[in-house]
């Protein structure tokens, strides 16, 4: 059972609660969230999609440990036409012809996981923020997951591998084919190899 200070709100339609250890802790999160509730929509009327993108690229992807990944993405997106757009103005179909149209330049799979980041920033952008109401994203569907793939180099590339990097481990292709010996034996990835000391 959880103990303090409990901070309800009920604006609007919209109702809120929860626990803080101090008093003042709830008040000052009961009143943020009546403004969220009382003002979100009237921000998200003039925002822009980038304007989003960049908050949330500032805010939560730069503690991520995929920060350089995120931060690329949102901020090619704040530049396109997907960016001019007033968060007020955003619908299912929206998203749906940024898809189809991504769909032709990369694989589902990319199309996918930059789905999920645009999902979470809606995500944040609700639950956080206060500056939507429901994801446009939500009835949006995303790309079928590819097959797994689970098929193993033959020993035959392997030998012809060995034979193209050559074994003087200062050259830098000798080094990627040691690396990638080592990662098919423990399953790391090419993230966590290169990050060992």
């Amino acid at each position: 059972m959880k103990t303090g200070w409990r901070a309800e709100v009920a604006r609007s339609g919209v109702r809120a609660s929860k626990v803080f250890p101090t008093k003042r802790e709830a008040q000052d999160w009961a009143s943020r969230k009546e403004y969220e509730i009382l003002n979100g929509t009237k921000v998200a009327t003039k925002m822009a999609l980038r304007d989003l993108f960049d908050r949330y690229s500032r805010e939560v992807s730069s503690k991520k440990r995929g920060f350089r990944w995120e931060a690329l993405r949102l901020e090619r997106w704040g530049k396109s036409d997907l960016g001019s757009k007033r968060l007020d103005d955003l619908e299912p179909s929206t998203f749906a012809a940024w898809r189809d149209a991504r769909l032709l330049e990369v694989a589902p799979a990319t199309v996918r996981r930059e789905m999920i980041l645009m999902g979470s920033v809606f995500s944040v952008a609700r639950r956080e923020w206060g500056l939507v109401g429901d994801s446009p994203l939500s009835d949006v569907r995303k790309p079928q997951e590819p097959a797994a793939r689970d098929r193993l180099p033959t020993k035959k590339e392997l030998e012809r591998l060995e034979l193209s990097a050559g074994s003087d481990l200062e050259t830098a292709t000798a080094r990627a084919y040691h690396a990638f010996l080592f990662a098919g034996e423990t399953a790391m990835r090419a993230g966590e190899v290169i990050g060992m000391k």
